[in-house]
Parts: structure tokens; C-alpha cells; sequence
């Protein structure tokens, strides 16, 4: 579902395991499975750290795409 919402907002879904912090870490200790989607960010936890609003865009879309097909 979310390769299919990527792929009708011009994106190309990748999944990769980070094994960094989110806090469906918290979720996945109490059995729910969930996807974490990157959200635009660069230099993240940076004094540089920023966005591009045509990527901002870009997740919208694919959010939007997630809850409405």
C-alpha cells in the first residue's frame, strides 16, 4: 500500500532499516507493526538541518494517498 501511495506521488518507495529512534519504537515493544515515513528533512539534528517545500509537497501527497485509497 505505501510502495503504491509513493509510486502515485511520483516517488519511488525504498525500505531500509535505520534501526534509529522513532516512537513507533514504542508501539513495536507492544506487538503493533508499523512503517515509519521519512518526512523531508535534511541534515536532520543539524544547526543546518531543512526542508524543501517540493518535498514537503511530496509527503503530503503520499500521506494523503495512504488515507484516501
Amino acid at each position: 500500500r505505501y510502495r503504491e501511495a509513493c509510486r502515485l506521488a511520483g516517488v519511488k518507495a525504498e525500505f531500509i532499516k535505520t534501526f534509529g529512534g522513532s516512537d513507533h519504537n514504542v508501539f513495536a515493544t507492544k506487538g503493533i507493526e508499523g512503517l515509519v515515513i521519512s518526512n523531508a528533512m535534511n541534515s536532520v539534528h543539524s544547526c543546518n538541518e531543512y526542508t524543501e517545500v517540493e518535498e514537503l509537497i511530496r509527503s503530503t501527497q503520499i500521506v494523503r494517498n495512504l488515507m484516501t485509497r
